[in-house]
């Protein structure tokens, strides 16, 4: 058997969640740490060589003592069954006299890459032989701009190599709105010959490129907020030989966040169908409740409502949210309603000699038109710099959904319900 690891990243222990009361933030806090020794219950299980974690275990202003305790504590858990740990600090945790990092105490198996010059370790089996060396760099500052991959070594001889570093990939499609720390290129990664790159930074799962190189980002360990929605987790990796990689994604319990968009409200009449259609919410995060994840809720209401003003009604909205967050059985729910209008029969009004006829020809135009979406579109975007066409092409039209509707509603003086 080759070199078996577990690759994970941006666990980003403490991390503030200032937007939540403070009963929600401790909550928060408390099911990351809760993530965090989930992922290395598996690596016991799994009993594993080492695990490798790339950047932003921590944010470094925010540490806490139950944290540093926590962490210490895990980590002479795997002292004591033997597995090693290599840790490359990222932008967030970086090596350097005025971080948190170099003041901590760490057991023996744990090796940090204190330095952004690239060093080596050599892993060997129970025999001595070696099965991997891993080529590892750390941030030493908080806004790391240099192409740091680019002075790793190249990989040399029979054993395979392993790359551990925080950073940003160029060209990725998704990465737009990432800073550009550590930037590299695919390029860049492939020039090494290493049989694996084991990334962090960008808090979404990408498996870049499947086959030597395999590339992984394996995304955040536990989502902390709906920007970061859906089923989180770690990579397991087997290593037999230079071009024998195997990399398998395993969900880690913790807390999901996810949204659901709701649109069919045109025959929504009373509470009880209202409530009846949210409920049926539950169904589309299954497979989150089936890995053990608690359920963090946001349901967005679409198009046009008969209930118009009843929903937009602070009480109502508050008893509504209340009333199915415990019919799902859920921690946290928020119902977003700034997107629904009044009834209203668009047909009527499409084509006629008026500004709203005219506002919603445009509007059908930019439905399938992309190169008048491009024209018409800001320079710049809430979503963030560097997306291509198709990226941008496929934001703009999420925003037009119901724009419509909501046009006719502004426009139109005492619509009726």
């Amino acid at each position: 058997m080759g070199f078996r690891f577990v690759h994970m990243a941006d666990v980003h222990l403490d991390t503030p969640f200032s937007s939540r009361d403070e009963g929600l933030r401790k909550d928060l806090r408390d099911k990351q740490r809760q993530s965090f020794e989930n992922a290395i219950k598996f690596a016991l299980s799994e009993n594993v060589d080492a695990i490798l974690i790339a950047g932003d275990l921590f944010d470094n202003d925010m540490l806490s003592f139950a944290t540093e305790k926590f962490l210490q504590k895990q980590m002479e858990i795997l002292d004591q069954k033997g597995i090693e740990v290599f840790y490359a600090p990222g932008n967030h945790d970086p090596f350097g006299d005025s971080y948190c990092l170099e003041g901590l105490k760490w057991p023996k198996n744990v090796h940090i890459f204190k330095k952004s010059t690239p060093e080596s370790y050599t892993v060997h089996d129970d025999c001595g032989k070696p099965v991997s060396v891993i080529v590892g760099a750390g941030h030493e500052g908080s806004r790391e701009g240099r192409n740091i991959v680019s002075e790793f070594p190249k990989a040399e001889g029979s054993v395979p190599y392993i790359g551990l570093i925080h950073a940003f990939v160029a060209g990725v499609s998704g990465t737009g709105e990432y800073d550009r720390y550590a930037p590299c290129s695919m390029e860049d990664l492939a020039s090494k010959d290493y049989s694996y790159w084991a990334l962090g930074h960008i808090h979404s799962r990408m498996e870049l490129n499947r086959f030597k190189p395999t590339i992984v980002y394996p995304g955040n360990l536990m989502g902390r907020n709906f920007g970061e929605e859906g089923i989180k987790g770690i990579y397991e990796v087997e290593i037999n030989d230079i071009d024998d990689i195997k990399a398998v994604f395993h969900p880690i319990p913790s807390v999901c966040f996810t949204t659901i968009s709701v649109g069919n409200l045109k025959e929504v009449k009373d509470l009880s169908a209202l409530e009846s259609l949210l409920v049926k919410c539950g169904d589309k995060f299954s497979d989150m409740r089936s890995i053990g994840s608690e359920i963090f809720l946001r349901i967005i209401l679409k198009g046009q409502c008969p209930l118009y003003d009843d929903i937009l009604n602070e009480e109502n909205m508050d008893y509504l949210t209340e009333t199915i967050r415990e019919a799902l059985k859920i921690k946290y729910l928020e119902i977003n309603a700034e997107n629904i209008t009044r009834k209203i029969d668009l047909d009527e009004y499409r084509g006629g000699p008026h500004i709203l006829g005219t506002v919603l020809s445009i509007i059908d135009k930019l439905k399938y038109d992309d190169d008048l979406l491009l024209k018409l579109s800001p320079r710049d975007l809430a979503i963030g710099r560097g997306l291509d066409d198709d990226e941008k092409v496929k934001y703009l039209r999420s925003l037009l959904e119901g724009i419509d509707s909501e046009c006719a509603s502004r426009m139109i003086k005492g619509a009726s319900k």
